[in-house]
């Protein structure tokens, strides 16, 4: 019974309420304390009694337990106003308008209490009836305490028992012996169906098909679109692959013949293949009439596929025209294999015992990846041969049709949440099929409806500060937490953490003496390290201990170079608002600890006011260099005779540097060159024609660029070429010297635009 599940966490929450310091100091002042007091007891004794009502198939149990959720959001209501009353006290008292806060109305207090009255009214008859049905005081069964059971990209529990089948699509959408035949009667572009029951894991599948790095190398467009049962009509289906193509908005109406042209610009004859996941619709003439010819014949060249993920098999006669690919359920030695992964991942010991249970729950789940999983997953908390029992011995699989269904082994997962948490996950019905939620705004909305109590606890244990085996650390949703201890999270606080790893970030910094004693070249197993000196409120509030000293990064005077080491795990270094970083950081001591850094971020780094070559030497396998908005970046010094001696560089990106007039010579290795909004730029480096890797220039807004260099026209692995809002350029290499260059892009305000062609 899924509404009295949600009715005890109901209860208990209002019941919460009742005996809240809120509600309280307003029932006292306004005189029906005991009203308040008895409202909370009739609500815990109905708390106690209401799992076994949970339990009973009675008719008049069920009719009782519909009219005590009627009552309780009635009394929730009210005790609403109660509090509402305390807070409004609270924050005039807080506003200092006055030092006594004005009282409600005698009216408005009236029908306070009133409504108070009637709702313990309510109550009292029926707890009477309560006591008639015979019902007995039972606790909520302990809940097993949330772990993960996979990790977060289980590529290989969804493809199990898959193989023939991937490789059977993937030949269907690559075959291309029939090429030459296609004509006016068949089109371009074939539909191939994928069909199957609900769990059946169509969706994984068609993802596992997708990703295959021969699906990916064969087709030039790549589309995914999912499509809610109440959205397919032809404009939106439409303006979902637009954006895909596109990958931003469509802001065109919804008028067919726009946004045919529109694909016709976007797709024209290019080879693609388009995903449409969890298609519903059945009517022929939706399909038929426009999105069958302007996705089949009016666009997508000769090999282009569209691949259809559906329950139905009435879709895929409208929709197909190839013969639909059908998934099966899954082997019973697939089945185990699924099952075992997810069961068996969380401390659960594979034992005789566990494993006859275990043999019995995967024939329940007929083959159903998606029932595996679940029933799975929840087996994995279960660390009691008994447990297993019970649900192996269970009726799991048939409804009362005796048609096999999911829904009751997922049923089975939510009966096991605690009431709180069925209250939120039922919330999540309010959400339509696919929307993808965001999870702060989620949490919000349980807070702001109560599901989820506010704990009275404003200060951690001072035993929590003696965790040293602690690996990781997570304050979420803490709102109210205003200080962190002084000497709890100054920059020397990490001195000894040396097991830090993956990702660290620093914020507020900025120079103080202690600096030095962070041993920041001793963390070894950091991945990524994000320094911010940036002080605005909205990106660390309040946290003002940390700190940070020029030599931080560097072992004390005492220690001998010789055991100075590399940060050999650091990939990633980003450095933000910059006080002093560059100019301090001159020594190579420092450097060193970055040899094998692959992507550095420079951003607001108004003290940097040359190019950091001797630095950036150090970085031997650094592969991507990103610096923006240094507006001092080439006041001091010329690198138009240096070269940026990074032998692996692959990706260049130069963002809104003010004051860069050149930019010094680039390595061979070159892939993709960006230099955007730098206003004062008036040449590029020579030696761009020799970049023979170059596969993208993107340049954009350089007001003061008025040439390009020579040797542009033997760039020849160029794909893409974008000028804009260059208007000072007078003369540009012809393109049509650049064989492999599909895509090029120029704006109106460049001279002489129209010779390049």
């Amino acid at each position: 019974m899924a509404g009295s599940s949600l009715l005890l966490g109901l209860v208990g929450r209002v019941a919460g309420k009742a005996a809240g310091a809120l509600v309280t100091d307003v029932a006292r002042m306004w005189r029906v304390e005991s009203q308040r007091a008895m409202l909370e007891r009739h609500l815990l004794a109905v708390q106690k009694r209401l799992v076994d009502a949970e339990d009973s198939s009675e008719a008049a149990v069920k009719r009782w337990t519909k009219d005590l959720k009627a009552v309780a959001y009635e009394a929730e209501h009210v005790l609403d106003i109660f509090q509402y009353e305390a807070l409004r006290r609270q924050a005039r008292r807080t506003a200092g308008c006055s030092s006594h806060v004005r009282d409600k109305s005698p009216l408005f207090r009236y029908k306070a209490s009133k409504k108070l009255k009637k709702v313990l009214h309510k109550i009292n008859v029926l707890v009477e009836e309560m006591n008639t049905f015979g019902l007995v005081e039972r606790k909520e069964p302990p809940q097993a305490v949330f772990r993960q059971t996979h990790s977060a990209l289980d590529d290989s529990a969804g493809i199990v028992g898959r193989e023939g089948d991937k490789e059977a699509v993937i030949k269907m959408l690559l075959d291309q012996r029939d090429k030459h035949k296609y004509n006016e009667q068949r089109p371009n572009v074939q539909v191939l169906p994928i069909t199957g029951m609900g769990g059946l894991g169509k969706t994984t599948f068609a993802k596992v098909v997708y990703n295959d790095r021969r699906v990916q190398k064969h087709f030039e467009l790549k589309m995914w679109c999912s499509v809610p049962q109440a959205k397919f009509d032809t404009c939106s289906v439409l303006k979902s692959i637009l954006e895909l193509v596109r990958k931003g908005r469509c802001d065109l109406p919804d008028t067919i013949e726009l946004l045919k042209e529109r694909l016709h610009e976007d797709i024209g004859q290019k080879r693609y293949l388009l995903i449409l996941d969890d298609v519903w619709n059945e009517e022929e003439k939706k399909w038929e009439d426009d999105l069958k010819t302007l996705l089949c014949s009016s666009v997508g060249g000769p090999g282009s596929r569209i691949v259809v993920t559906s329950r139905s098999q009435q879709v895929a006669s409208i929709m197909g025209t190839l013969p639909p690919y059908e998934l099966s359920c899954l082997s019973e030695d697939d089945s185990w294999k699924l099952f075992s992964q997810k069961a068996f991942s969380n401390g659960v010991q594979e034992k005789a015992e566990f494993v006859t249970a275990g043999k019995s729950i995967v024939n329940k789940c007929k083959g159903l990846p998606l029932a595996l999983k679940t029933i799975g997953g929840l087996m994995s908390s279960k660390q009691q041969v008994h447990e297993w029992d019970a649900i192996a011995n269970s009726n799991l699989g048939a409804t009362d049709s005796g048609r096999y269904e999911i829904l009751p082994i997922l049923k089975l997962s939510y009966m096991h949440l605690s009431p709180e948490m069925k209250q939120c996950f039922a919330f999540c019905a309010i959400f339509p099929k696919d929307h993808e939620m965001d999870k702060d705004m989620l949490i919000q909305l349980w807070i702001a409806n109560s599901f989820v109590q506010e704990e009275p606890t404003t200060d951690l244990e001072q035993k929590v500060c003696k965790l040293y085996n602690l690996e990781t650390l997570k304050l979420n949703n803490c709102y109210m937490l205003r200080y962190l201890p002084k000497d709890g999270c100054g920059i020397d606080e990490i001195k000894y953490m040396r097991q830090l790893r993956n990702r660290m970030e620093l914020y507020n910094l900025r120079k103080v003496k202690r600096g030095s004693k962070a041993n920041l070249h001793e963390k070894h197993n950091l991945k990524e390290l994000s320094l911010y000196w940036d002080r605005k409120e909205s990106v660390a509030p309040r946290y003002e201990n940390v700190g940070l000293q020029a030599n931080m990064m560097m072992p004390s005077e005492d220690q001998p170079s010789s055991s100075q080491k590399t940060l050999e795990n650091l990939r990633s270094l980003e450095v933000k608002g910059d006080d002093g970083f560059f100019s301090a950081f001159s020594s190579s001591r420092v450097w060193h600890c970055f040899a094998v850094l692959e992507e550095l971020v420079i951003s607001y780094c108004c003290n940097m006011v040359h190019w950091p070559l001797e630095e950036l030497r150090c970085m031997a396998l650094l592969r991507s260099l990103h610096i923006s908005h240094c507006a001092a970046l080439g006041q001091e010094g010329s690198a138009s005779e240096e070269t940026l001696t990074l032998p692996r560089l692959e990706r260049l990106w130069i963002k809104s540097c003010d004051s860069l007039q050149v930019i010094p010579g680039l390595p061979t290795s070159l892939e993709e060159l960006d230099i955007s909004r730098c206003r004062s730029v008036v040449a590029l480096p020579s030696d761009l024609g020799g970049l023979a890797n170059l596969r993208n220039l993107y340049v954009l807004g350089c007001d003061l660029l008025n040439t390009l260099p020579d040797g542009m026209e033997d760039l020849t692995s160029l794909e893409a070429l974008t000028i804009k809002e260059c208007p000072c350029i007078e003369e540009f290499p012809r393109v049509s010297a650049m064989d492999g260059c599909n895509t090029v892009v120029l704006t109106k305000r460049m001279k002489n635009a129209c010779a390049i062609l």
